[in-house]
Order: structure tokens, then C-alpha cells, then sequence
């Protein structure tokens, strides 16, 4: 499974909270590598395997890009492989290429069908060259094609007869690339268009069947156009668009069938599901199932009755929808969220990252969701693992959810600190609480104050058993104690350490100009605990607003200076400064 095949889309602006924990959890977002520049590179040294592996990588990543096709050929070439080459040379230039690896490619490809015999090919593909630039001996062959009878009809057929086959072997690409090399020949071939569009749609390439669709729909709209229109805009996550598209089908198809109706209802109803409209969702949802029963529709309504709080109901359809199919990605979520069973979350994972192209806030809540579990079973590298497969856009559009699963699954939390704070804390939500409790654990162990806090523990438990060996023959002197992790000691010991990583949380919130979280942990954690009261107001950032604020005096019940309310505004009352653009991701 592969955490970062995510097409990530427009979020809402993350709070600074949330923004900066995700920074300091995971340091800067690393560059990914060029995959076309990297086989590039490999290709020039001579090391094809690797260039071959790193380009067609390229393609998947990039799948517009004909310059990897060329150098793909070339490497085809370069192997003794012409036919394979040309082959790749025709995907590459029914695609964005360079100009000159284009007039390279067209003339291997003309070239080398002419040697061979067809006609068709030479016919076709010297008009496509002939039309980015004029050339006598490109002409010559395209005349010397039409005289051996090669007619674009045939280079059509052949094509089409090719991406039929490849379609029924199951290769889905190949069939595009066919497909696409048909519509070279001859852009008008409606039908060709239309098996395209679908096909790669079924292929999960919303984005090219978009692009097909929409010249359809141009020259001739048609409901079924923007059916399908509406289906490609709800997966690449633009649900406006898909409702907009939806309505078009509904107006221009003028004695729709039942089959058409339930499609059309729960399009929308999904699509209203990740617009958290619940009211419109459960309106097309309940309309779908008075025509049809599927796993789909048994999904969809398990998530919205769990986000609604039915969970009884959510459970009878989650069941329903996985006993048709177990792979069903809304009733995996629900299972998950109600059960904080790691083995369904994976299951979830594999379904989302298999299924689906753009990723809904919802499904990475549930993500979020899992790595919370996996923090709680002590599976710290799983934890980080899950976590960096949720950029900073993504964490924005999971903060700012109406209907969060964080509050739908009652998910137990880890440190009792952190429910009592919840119950007592206006305007504190589980799904922050989630978010500290991670960071807590995910970066206790690296502390400077938790390594010193462990020292001393392990120290006087290591002491404490020396002595009670003094005087004990060798054969009975216990063991001495295994020294224990600062997250180790968290867990068994939490009276103990937990206020330790208050402290460093409180220090994090500071250091990121959370003023707001900042104060409110300090008003409940200097009441819990005197040790987090005095190493607290030992703290350069504390001390200062102590002598500045009178709410953060009041925080550690410290009598009120000279100066005015500072619950997140600026302490000498002038109006407060916006962040520039390097303070909004300051790391903690």
C-alpha cells in the first residue's frame, strides 16, 4: 500500500493549531524526486533498467507527458525492440511532447511503418506531422501512402480493432493508448470518443474522461455526456460542478428509466454527503433505495446515519453493504470508526487508496481517525507512516468539517488529562485533543524534558532495587529493572509524567503564537497539577505574560497586573498584527 498516491484538492484554511502540529510532527514536507528527470539522467549514463523503471513511473504520475514515451522508445531502440519502440513512440505523440521530440518521434514511427508495409500507419501519421510543420520528403511519403491505397479509414479501424482487444485482455492503458492514436486519425469518431471517455473512467482517470466528455458534450449535449460529466467532477471533488452536470442530465433526458433515476439520486446524495448538506443527502439517499439496493447505497447511508447518531442504524446498513461487498469504502469506515479495529483500518486504507482518486475530508478524517489507534497501541512508525500520507491541505479540510467522525465514533482518548480537560474546556473539540495526543506521543520520546524526567525515574528505580538485593545471596537478587522510554513511563505512570508533556505542548503553543490553546491548557493544568503550576511560571514565555496579562495571572492564580484582557490579543491592547506568510507555518 502506498500512502502517497493522493491527488490532493482545494481545502479551507487550516487554524493555525492544526496547521502548525502537523509541521511539528512531520519537519518540512520533503521534495519528492522528478521521476522524469531522474530517468532522464539514467538514461544519459547508460543504466536503462533504471531509466525504463523510473520513466514509466513518470507516466503514471504524469500520464499527459509523451516526453517519457519518447525516451521509453528510445530505451525500446537502444534493446534491439523496434516494434515495442514505435509503439511507444505513438503513445508519446497522442500526447503533450516537445516539438523537436515530436518531429523525432512522428518521423521513426512514418519511417518505420513504411518499411513494414503500412500504409495506413505512414498515411496517418505523416498527416500528423504535416500538420505542425511542412516538410518535401514527409509529403512525398504521405502521397506515395495515398497511392498504395493507405487511407486514414483503415489506421481507424485497425486502431479501434487493437483497443477492442486490449479492452477485452483487461489492459486498460493500452486500450486508452489505442484509442487516443484512433482519435489522432480521425477526431470526429464520436463513438471512439465515447468508449474512451468510459474507459477511462473505468481505468479511475477522471481528468482525460473529463476532457473527452466535455468536446462531446460541446458538439452534441446529451444527458448521458453529462451524466457521466456529473460522476468524473463528484470523484475529482468538484461537487458543484457535479450537481450542476447532474441537473443538465435530469432536464435533457425526457423519459428517464427507473435505472437512470437511482443513478441520478444517488449522485446527488452522495455528492451532498461530502458537501455535509445531511438533509439533502438523506433526501436522494432514502429516493435511490425505493428503487435499488446495492452495497453503494447501503454505504452512503451507513455514513450518514453514524454522522447523524444512529449508530444502530449505521451498523445494520454498514452490514448490509459489506455482506455484497467487502471491500465497500463508506461501510469500511463506519466498521472502522465503531470498532478502532487496526485490521479494518487497513482494509479501509487499501479500499480508499484503490478506489478513488481525490480524497474527501471525510476519508481522511477516518485516516486521522487511525492514526490516533495506532498512537494508542504503541505503533509509533505506523503512526508517522499513515500520518505523512495527509498533507497540510488535507489536515485544513479535516479541521474545518461540520460532522466530525472524531465526535461520531466516542473514540476512547489516550491520557486522562485529556478527557478531563474536554469535559470542563469550552470550545475544545475531541479532534484537537486527537491532534495533541499524538503529538504528545509521537515526539516524547525525542524530549529534552522527557529524557531528563526517565533518567531520574529509571535512576531511583534502579536504586530502589539495589538496595532491597542488599544482603540477598547472589542466586536471589532479582534483576535490575529494564529503563523505560519517556512514552512507556507516559503510559504506566500518566499522574507522574503527563503534566512533563503538558509542559512541552504548552512550550510548542507558545513558540507557534497559539495564544488561545496556550492559555486555556494553563488554566486547567496549573489547577491539576503544582508541578505543571511551578515549572510553568519558570518559563521565560510564561513568566513575561504573567507580568503582562491578567488573565494569564489569573491562570496560575497569581494576582492581576496593570494591564488589560490577553486571551488571544495583543498585550498592550493595540490592535494585533497579521502574520506575515513565513509566521502562518512556523514550526513548533
Amino acid at each position: 500500500m502506498n500512502p502517497y498516491k493522493f491527488i490532493r484538492n482545494k481545502a479551507r484554511r487550516l487554524p493555525l493549531f492544526a496547521l502548525s502540529l502537523l509541521i511539528s510532527l512531520l519537519g518540512a514536507a520533503p521534495l519528492h524526486a522528478d521521476a522524469y528527470s531522474d530517468g532522464r539522467l539514467a538514461f544519459a549514463r547508460g543504466d536503462f533498467d533504471s531509466a525504463m523503471r523510473l520513466l514509466e513511473q513518470s507516466t503514471r504520475s504524469s500520464p499527459n507527458n509523451g516526453n517519457a514515451y519518447f525516451y521509453i522508445g528510445l530505451i525500446h531502440e537502444r534493446k534491439g525492440r523496434k516494434p515495442q519502440a514505435i509503439q511507444a513512440y505513438k503513445q508519446g505523440v497522442a500526447r503533450s511532447m516537445d516539438a523537436d521530440l515530436r518531429e523525432k518521434a512522428l518521423w521513426k514511427i512514418v519511417l518505420y511503418s513504411k518499411y513494414v508495409g503500412d500504409w495506413g500507419a505512414v498515411s496517418a501519421y505523416s498527416s500528423q506531422f504535416l500538420k505542425y510543420k511542412h516538410h518535401p520528403e514527409m509529403a512525398r511519403l504521405q502521397a506515395m501512402a495515398a497511392n498504395q491505397g493507405g487511407s486514414a479509414s483503415a489506421e481507424l479501424m485497425r486502431l479501434v480493432q487493437k483497443g477492442q482487444k486490449a479492452e477485452k485482455e483487461g489492459k486498460l492503458s493500452e486500450a486508452i493508448g489505442y484509442y487516443e492514436e484512433a482519435l489522432d486519425v480521425n477526431p470526429d469518431a464520436e463513438s471512439v470518443r465515447w468508449n474512451l471517455a468510459s474507459l477511462a473512467m473505468k481505468a479511475n482517470q477522471y481528468s482525460r474522461a473529463v476532457k473527452h466528455l466535455q468536446y462531446l458534450e460541446r458538439r452534441d449535449s446529451q444527458w448521458k455526456y453529462n451524466y457521466k460529466l456529473g460522476v468524473c467532477y463528484y470523484q475529482l471533488g468538484k461537487y458543484q460542478s457535479a450537481l450542476s452536470a447532474f441537473d443538465r442530465a435530469e432536464a435533457q433526458n425526457k423519459s428517464p428509466s427507473s435505472s437512470f433515476q437511482y443513478f441520478l439520486h444517488i449522485g446527488r446524495g452522495l455528492t451532498y454527503l461530502e458537501l455535509e448538506d445531511l438533509l439533502r443527502a438523506k433526501t436522494h439517499l432514502d429516493a435511490a433505495s425505493t428503487r435499488k439496493d446495492t452495497a453503494l447505497l447501503n454505504g452512503a447511508l451507513a455514513r450518514l446515519n453514524l454522522l447523524q447518531g444512529k449508530e444502530g442504524d449505521a451498523r445494520k446498513r454498514m452490514s448490509a453493504a459489506l455482506k455484497e461487498d467487502p471491500n465497500q469504502v463508506d461501510a469500511l469506515s463506519v466498521a472502522s470508526l465503531l470498532s478502532s479495529d487496526p485490521d479494518r483500518y487497513e482494509k479501509y486504507l487499501d479500499s480508499l487508496y484503490k478506489n478513488t482518486v481525490y480524497q474527501p475530508p471525510y476519508y481522511n478524517a477516518v485516516v486521522f481517525q487511525y492514526v490516533h489507534v495506532l498512537t494508542a497501541r504503541s505503533k509509533y512508525d505506523r503512526a508517522r507512516t499513515v500520518l505523512e500520507s495527509l498533507d497540510e491541505t488535507e489536515m485544513q479540510a479535516i479541521e474545518a468539517l461540520k460532522f466530525n467522525p472524531a465526535d461520531s465514533s466516542h473514540r476512547a482518548l489516550i491520557l486522562p488529562g485529556s478527557e478531563a480537560e474536554l469535559k470542563v474546556t469550552a470550545g475544545l473539540s475531541r479532534s484537537e485533543v486527537m491532534q495533541e495526543e499524538i503529538s504528545i506521543f509521537l515526539r516524547f520520546d525525542s524530549s529534552e524534558r522527557g529524557q531528563k524526567a526517565a533518567q531520574a525515574y529509571n535512576a531511583a528505580a534502579a536504586e530502589k532495587a539495589s538496595a532491597a538485593a542488599q544482603g540477598l545471596p547472589s542466586e536471589q537478587k532479582p534483576q535490575a529493572p529494564i529503563a523505560l522510554l519517556p512514552t512507556e513511563l507516559l503510559r504506566k505512570d500518566p499522574a507522574t509524567f503527563e503534566y512533563v508533556a503538558r509542559l512541552d505542548l504548552l512550550e510548542r503553543l507558545l513558540s507557534r503564537g497559539d495564544e488561545k490553546r496556550a492559555l486555556t491548557l494553563s488554566r486547567f493544568w496549573a489547577k491539576r497539577s503544582p508541578d505543571f503550576s511551578r515549572d510553568a511560571m519558570s518559563l521565560p514565555a510564561v513568566k513575561d505574560r504573567i507580568t503582562r496579562s491578567r488573565d494569564w495571572a489569573a491562570a496560575f492564580g497569581l494576582p492581576s497586573p496593570d494591564a488589560k484582557p490577553d486571551d488571544g490579543t495583543n498585550p498592550d491592547g493595540a490592535e494585533p498584527t497579521l502574520p506575515g506568510p513565513e509566521d502562518n507555518n512556523t514550526a513548533p
